[in-house]
């Protein structure tokens, strides 16, 4: 018992050496991989936002040659219907998925 207590207290003086000695060394990848986590999520808000706009260009530009002037009720209502029949898609493979 009295050497099992040696090893362990050894252990911790180790630890606790390489703790102080490599400090730094550990801190520097764990600060850097937070900011990183930080800069990814403003990134993927971004592309979110990009798509987004670009899928809204997309049914403004079907909708015009459909023939409904932009602007008007047509048009707006022909967008949420593509909005709607995007979504009705977006649930379809979400339910087929076995992801």
């Amino acid at each position: 018992m009295y050497r099992s207590r040696r090893v362990v207290e050894w252990s911790c003086l180790r630890a606790g050496k390489l703790t102080w000695r490599h400090g730094p060394a550990i801190l520097l990848p764990v600060l850097f991989f937070a900011i990183s986590i930080a800069s990814w999520k403003a990134v993927i808000s971004d592309t979110a936002l990009a798509v987004a706009n670009q899928v809204d260009y997309e049914d403004a530009a079907l909708c015009t040659k459909f023939g409904f002037a932009a602007g008007t009720r047509e048009h707006v209502a022909c967008k949420l219907d593509l909005l709607d029949l995007r979504h009705g898609h977006e649930q379809l493979i979400a339910a087929t998925s076995d992801f």
